[in-house]
């Protein structure tokens, strides 16, 4: 958002933004940002912050051998798991 110079582009990514159910947010910090920023366009969208990851121990397999393999690729180092 903040690479939208013009006022039209901006109101354009409101309207879109605000026509949404809700809008996901993975830091508080952008959760508060993107609704000032729309309060501040006249948009009252309903943003929602949703912390980032999934608890690997809580979805963990138990009781049985797992049939699957689950593959994480990606350079985040606050998301992906270390290399044995």
């Amino acid at each position: 958002l903040v690479q939208l110079r013009s006022a039209r582009l901006q109101r354009l990514y409101a309207r879109a933004l605000g026509a949404a159910t809700s809008v996901l947010a993975y830091s508080e910090h952008e959760t508060d940002v993107l609704r000032q920023w729309l309060g501040e366009r006249g948009v009252d969208a309903r943003v929602e912050f949703v912390p980032f990851g999934v608890d690997v121990e809580a979805f963990r397999p138990v009781g049985a051998a797992p049939d699957v393999d689950v593959v994480s690729i990606g350079a985040d180092p606050h998301r992906d798991f270390g290399l044995c």
